[in-house]
């Protein structure tokens, strides 16, 4: 079975006999200085010691230390979702083979560590047989969000601001902090991933009133708690969930 090279991955985040929260730090600090990337999630575990990463551009990388010291990485990777459990399938072609990344949407504690991770993983690997991982694993956030983004419609309808200054947000991907303003009131907040989704928490704001505090109110309401599935192209935003939506477009 052919492995493709990844020893520069392999010794950058698994070595024997380092935790969790090691391999952690490490994952992160290669993914980010990966050109045009995107790591969406990372999941390991230390008995054996393995860490898989799942990049929106770059596909499946998977690295063991047990007796099949796999070096594995795909050109680029499928999305499924499972209709019958709560869960999301990542699957990558390699030389001879293919590896699935099983992502169960439910909590995980690693067993040595303790420490308690919002995913449960198995990972496959299939050439002449398959070999089962189990493991935990969170979800990264798209670091394409990590800037400063102007409202631009909502509910696809154009704002309008009679020369003021624009509603706008800042994300703060390694914090998972959020905040901007709102059209009259300074809002800050937290966020979270899940799968796809962007999930903001509760909101707090200044309590200033101005001539657009209609805009900012219905900016609040979309976004204030929600749920929200997003996608960026072109320099655009756009959030939305059952409740509305909500365009942005890349700060200067």
């Amino acid at each position: 079975m052919k492995i493709f090279g990844l020893s520069i991955f392999t010794t950058l985040i698994l070595s024997a006999g380092c935790n969790s929260s090691q391999k952690t730090a490490e994952a992160n600090s290669a993914k980010k200085t990966q050109a045009n990337t995107y790591t969406e999630f990372i999941a390991m575990s230390n008995e054996p010691s393995w860490v898989v990463i799942v990049d929106l551009n770059a596909g499946i990388r998977f690295s063991s230390l047990d007796d099949n010291r796999f070096d594995i990485k795909t050109e680029k990777s499928e999305i499924r979702k499972p209709q019958d459990i709560s869960a999301t399938n990542y699957k990558g072609e390699f030389e001879n083979g293919y590896i699935q990344v099983m992502v169960y949407h439910k909590p995980c504690t690693d067993d040595m560590s303790g420490e308690v991770y919002d995913n449960k993983v198995r990972v496959s690997v299939t050439n002449t047989e398959t070999v089962e991982y189990l493991g935990c694993g969170n979800y990264q956030g798209d670091y394409r969000l990590n800037d400063i983004w102007v409202l631009t419609e909502i509910d696809n309808q154009e704002v309008s601001m009679n020369g003021a200054i624009r509603p706008s947000l800042e994300f703060n991907i390694s914090e998972k902090r959020l905040h901007g303003f709102g059209g009259c009131n300074q809002i800050n907040g937290t966020f979270a991933f899940k799968k796809n989704q962007v999930v903001v928490g509760q909101l707090m704001n200044t309590l200033m009133a101005c001539i657009n505090q209609g805009v900012e109110d219905k900016f609040l309401k979309h976004l204030n708690g929600q749920t929200m599935d997003y996608e960026i192209g072109d320099n655009q935003l756009k959030m939305w969930n059952d409740a509305g939506s909500l365009t942005f477009k890349k700060g200067d």
